[in-house]
């Protein structure tokens, strides 16, 4: 990891609040980013991929979440300040901000800055091995070695299901509504075509159109 103020205070911040599977998680995800970087050649700021990886999930810990924004924002902006705190410069704290939040979004982050898409290319390798093909085998067995999956599927779910329990109102839209359909009674996955063809929404507010 970084030896600079930012990162030791954002693996503080997680090693205190956050499940150790996830944790481990956000650590391996650290080292996959960093590794497809360096197999595609691509320059990033080492600092910044770390703190927003490391800080990606801190939302889902109960302490760390606020009642009413997803849990990318709650990160994303631990990220920011964390960086801010530490002397970073104000864009490099925007790229952590941006990192976190599209962290579970390739489709997008593959498009913003380096550490954007080497956030999310790191953490939907840990959890899906998506670009792990692509790296040196013996890297790969390093990371587990270092930082154990062991167990990470079951812990991982259940953290997200208690997540989408206390906070139900920020998951929609995300892949946490799977979740949601499963454990809380009545959940329904919002369907955009039947809401559009129920009406004009502003005919339904008295509007002329």
């Amino acid at each position: 990891m970084p030896d600079t103020t930012a990162a030791r205070a954002a693996l503080a911040l997680a090693s205190a609040s956050e499940d150790p599977q996830v944790l481990r998680h956000s650590l391996r995800s650290f080292y996959f980013g960093s590794l497809i970087g360096a197999t595609l050649g691509v320059a990033f700021d080492p600092q910044t991929l770390f703190v927003a990886c490391t800080l990606h999930d801190l939302g889902l810990a109960p302490d760390h979440a606020t009642p009413h924004a997803r849990f990318e924002i709650d990160g994303a902006n631990a990220a920011r300040a964390t960086l801010i705190a530490g002397g970073a410069s104000a864009e490099d704290a925007r790229r952590a901000w941006d990192a976190v939040t599209l962290h579970a979004i390739y489709g997008i982050a593959k498009f913003k800055e380096p550490e954007v898409r080497l956030a999310s290319a790191g953490i939907i390798t840990d959890v899906g091995a998506v670009f792990a093909k692509m790296l040196d085998p013996g890297a790969v067995r390093d990371v587990l070695a270092t930082f154990s999956r062991k167990g990470f599927n079951d812990a991982f779910v259940a953290v997200l299901t208690d997540y989408t329990k206390r906070k139900p109102d920020t998951v929609g839209g995300s892949f946490f509504e799977d979740i949601a359909v499963k454990t809380i009674h009545g959940y329904r996955i919002g369907s955009f075509s039947d809401e559009m063809a129920v009406g004009d929404a502003f005919a339904a507010l008295g509007y002329a159109i």
